[in-house]
């Protein structure tokens, strides 16, 4: 297993885990932050005890659907990487 992914619901809740995390000595990887995978992708990935990655995130469903509907702008394509969103 390269990693787990838990979907928490919101970028509060993400902010939530990462504050969690800090306040229990877990091994933080990155974040929390926005990763350009989707519009709006906000993750937080640590460690679990036996090294397993984590990640905690939370996408909006509304842009993810506009996003859908309109795949140029995805940020995948070089033309837009570092694009603000």
């Amino acid at each position: 297993i390269h990693h787990v992914a838990i979907n928490a619901g919101s970028r509060r809740a993400v902010d939530r885990a990462a504050r969690l995390a800090r306040e229990l000595d877990v091994e933080i990887e990155s974040g929390p932050r926005e990763y350009a995978y989707q519009p709006g992708y906000y993750a937080l990935f640590l460690h679990d005890p036996d090294g397993i990655k984590i990640e905690i995130m939370s996408r909006p469903r509304l842009r993810t659907a506009l996003w859908a509907l309109r795949p140029s702008t995805t940020p995948f394509r070089p033309e837009n990487r570092g694009r603000p969103r």
